[in-house]
């Protein structure tokens, strides 16, 4: 059985004469090309490489599906749209895990078969269902793209694995108040205590208040203490999916929020969520930290907005007012903690049949 063939790569040139020095270049079906980049310059290297495989798959051909390699497709996509998506990293390493299996495959070859078994080979990588489903998305992402740009004969349909279930794990106010107490206990983190109140108090996802700024900001979002209001996305940042309006300040939340401006402001910072004076780039560490010490299990960062959620339908909050404080759509607030209402199917429940005529 003949081997399967490599893909274009990088190959370490030894130099040929002592007073030479090593260089990088392409190996592709046994042939070089050179990069001009030197052992040292990996990152020179790897931009010629992305060029050439530009230039290899490039989008002046056929655009037929039976012609057409998803390799191309992958690479038009990640050269010509990628870079301008709000996550760039993310669908480029989307694109790495999809090319090693996808690569010498016809955009035709795209089928239910070819999916699940894309799915199979990726769990034998150690990844998830979930995570392969997402690396798919973003095929059908690159599919769609190619397709809107040159038009395809037949556009394949990418066959997804099912969506799990969603989490519906949420923390009692016994469980967030022995996680606060456990922030007490350790000065490295104590900082995770304002993600915590923030959190469960107003919803907002964790990436957004881990870059929440005392100041207006054009890229991050901010809080207006004296305006009582959350601002989750900066004053230039655009709309995405993930919704993030601004959300007045919750009663029980508002004096910490106003007692940590002042100390912050008064020593120059200006990041809500920081340690010793620097932005938290994540609370992975701390978080698993604080669970361990509270004894809270199976809670994730986006617990804290399932528990903002079920909070606000335990309170009786209408509907669509909650909805909007905690950035989502009241269909989905609805379906997915809407039983934790004191209303829920109250009527349904308490109907009774008309009683018959003597």
């Amino acid at each position: 059985m003949p081997r399967k063939r490599k893909q274009p790569r990088l190959y370490l040139r030894k130099a040929r004469k002592k007073d030479r020095a090593s260089t990088w270049v392409i190996l592709d079906a046994g042939r070089e090309t050179g990069t001009g980049c030197s052992e040292g310059d990996i990152e020179g290297a790897e931009i010629a490489l992305s060029e050439y495989l530009a230039q290899k798959w490039s989008t002046s051909g056929d655009h037929s599906a039976n012609a057409l390699s998803v390799a191309e497709v992958l690479m038009a996509y990640a050269t010509e749209h990628v870079p301008h998506v709000k996550k760039p990293e993310t669908a480029a390493y989307h694109i790495e895990c999809l090319l090693p299996f996808w690569t010498g495959k016809k955009l035709s070859d795209v089928k239910a078969s070819s999916c699940r078994e894309f799915v199979s080979y990726r769990i034998t990588h150690g990844v998830s269902e979930h995570t392969a489903r997402h690396h798919l998305e973003t095929l059908q992402a690159a599919i769609n793209y190619y397709n809107r740009e040159y038009q395809l004969d037949a556009v394949p349909v990418v066959t997804l694995p099912k969506k799990p279930p969603p989490k519906s794990r949420w923390m009692t106010r016994d469980e967030v108040a022995a996680m606060l107490h456990a922030t007490r206990q350790a000065e490295r983190i104590g900082h995770i205590k304002r993600f915590i109140m923030i959190g469960v108090y107003s919803g907002t996802r964790s990436g957004a208040m881990l870059s929440l700024k005392w100041i207006p900001s054009p890229t991050c979002g901010w809080i207006d203490v004296d305006g009582g209001v959350i601002h989750r996305k900066g004053t230039s940042a655009v709309e995405t999916k993930k919704r993030q309006p601004p959300v007045k300040i919750h009663v029980h939340l508002w004096p910490f929020l106003k007692r940590w401006r002042d100390q912050d402001m008064d020593k120059g910072i200006t990041t809500v969520c920081h340690f010793q004076g620097k932005q938290v780039a994540s609370v992975k560490n701390a978080w698993k930290a604080v669970c361990k010490i509270a004894g809270i299990k199976d809670v994730t960062p986006h617990t804290l907005r399932h528990t903002a959620c079920t909070w606000q339908m335990q309170a009786g909050t209408d509907i669509w007012a909650a909805a909007g404080f905690l950035g989502m759509s009241a269909q989905t607030l609805e379906k997915v903690y809407g039983h934790h209402h004191p209303n829920f199917q109250s009527e349904a429940a308490s109907a009774q049949a008309p009683k018959r005529k003597a």
